[in-house]
């Protein structure tokens, strides 16, 4: 899922610099643009697949709107509830997710009908990425395979910022003396590599990982 996100957050939205016609320019971005919302539906739809395949409950509970009793599955729900999809519009992860797996068929072919309003991940809150964040907490649920981290400045009345890996098989933490490094492998072989710079967090010895 981060991968993928990622990839979207850094497409280019720009015309060449060749390209002077004021016209031909436009056309380009417009061009761009239209794929980043394609390439957001299909992510939709594969998020939510994984959602309902992995993690049914969780899944019943957002299509309810219904908040989980279970912390971890909670957590998630609170971030896909209250995160927008798309800065530029009003639209949350939660309700972005049900469109998107209810109008599947749709989308591949299978059925005729409307697509729901275009978004664009590229503009999530959710794809963050590259920047140096306090690390607030980071643990491991075997139960839901979920390994979830809280990030951001402990100021009083201010939320984490989440990110969530899903089924991860192989967690290994590198250390040096410049950072450390928590290498993650999905059940995908995605690999997601956490770095952990002084003073930006820190990992104590026999409880950030150990599960819940």
């Amino acid at each position: 899922m981060t991968d993928p996100l990622r990839a979207l957050a850094t497409a280019p939205t720009t015309a060449p610099v060749d390209v002077t016609d004021p016209n031909e320019r436009q056309a380009i971005i417009d061009a761009e643009i239209d794929q980043l919302v394609h390439a957001s539906r299909f992510l939709l739809v594969d998020f939510a697949e994984f959602l309902v395949t992995n993690l049914p409950d969780l899944w019943t509970a957002l299509d309810q709107q219904a908040r989980p009793g279970d912390t971890p599955s909670a957590t998630l729900y609170d971030a896909l509830e209250n995160e927008l999809a798309d800065k530029t519009t009003s639209t949350t992860w939660r309700r972005a997710l049900i469109d998107a797996w209810s109008t599947a068929a749709i989308l591949y072919g299978d059925a005729s009908g409307n697509l729901p309003s275009a978004l664009n991940l590229a503009h999530s809150a959710l794809t963050g990425n590259g920047f140096h964040r306090p690390l607030r907490e980071i643990r491991y649920d075997r139960r839901l395979g979920l390994l979830e981290l809280a990030v951001g400045p402990a100021a009083a009345g201010e939320l984490p910022l989440r990110y969530f890996i899903c089924d991860p098989r192989v967690i290994r933490v590198l250390e040096s003396a410049e950072l450390t490094a928590v290498l993650v492998e999905d059940a995908r072989r995605v690999r997601t590599l956490i770095r952990l710079y002084p003073g930006w967090g820190s990992l104590q010895e026999g409880s950030s990982l150990d599960s819940t």
